[in-house]
């Protein structure tokens, strides 16, 4: 039982590596993109999803270790949450560049700067109106339609990659379930307890 254990936790930290792995790659491309750090809810999602996955690894680690019925349940649900977790993130990635594109739109509004900076970074001139900032940008491409060139499609190297983990998510879950079973080889099957009923 010690081996499939020993599974899970080596499954548990592969999809750890793989799914912070998609994470990063993306955060990385948005910031060699100069589209991170505005504020936006991908940037939130991507920044506090790693350490959220570090945290649930660590106890999941924990209390598939220690060998009581109670601790293996806590260790199920934290599977669980995680497997949840990277399932709703690839939707998340998958659909995000039309609700990330409406929080960039949110900032040319008159008088916040992030407008202007997004302006400067990518040399574009309003949202979806290159006369909106007459004066103080002269590119006729709005930023609206750079910024939406420069989202990675589906294509992108995150849905391979959060597949696996999901894949590998799946089978801890699974694993932990049957080890249940040897943590209380001794509980009273449903026939036992049917007939002490009666």
């Amino acid at each position: 039982m010690n081996l499939f254990i020993t599974s899970t936790i080596i499954c548990s930290f592969i999809s750890l590596c793989t799914t912070s792995g998609a994470f990063f790659t993306e955060a990385l491309y948005l910031e060699n993109q100069k589209l991170g750090g505005y504020g936006t809810s991908l940037d939130s999602f991507l920044r506090y999803s790693i350490v959220a996955l570090m945290i649930s690894f660590f106890f999941q680690t924990l209390f598939s270790l220690i060998h009581k019925a109670w601790a293996r349940g806590i260790a199920i649900v934290i599977a669980l949450e995680i497997f949840i977790h990277n399932i709703l993130s690839l939707i998340f990635l998958i659909t995000s560049k039309k609700r990330t594109m409406k929080m960039f739109s949110m900032l040319f509004i008159p008088g916040e700067m992030s407008g202007d900076i997004i302006m400067k970074k990518h040399n574009c001139c309003g949202w979806d109106n290159s006369t909106q900032y007459l004066g103080l940008c002269t590119s006729n491409i709005t930023c609206n339609e750079v910024i939406s060139n420069l989202f990675p499609g589906k294509k992108s190297i995150i849905v391979p990659l959060l597949s696996i983990s999901i894949v590998l998510d799946f089978y801890d879950f699974v694993v932990l379930i049957y080890s249940m079973k040897f943590i209380s080889p001794h509980l009273p099957s449903f026939k036992r307890g049917y007939s002490s009923i009666r």
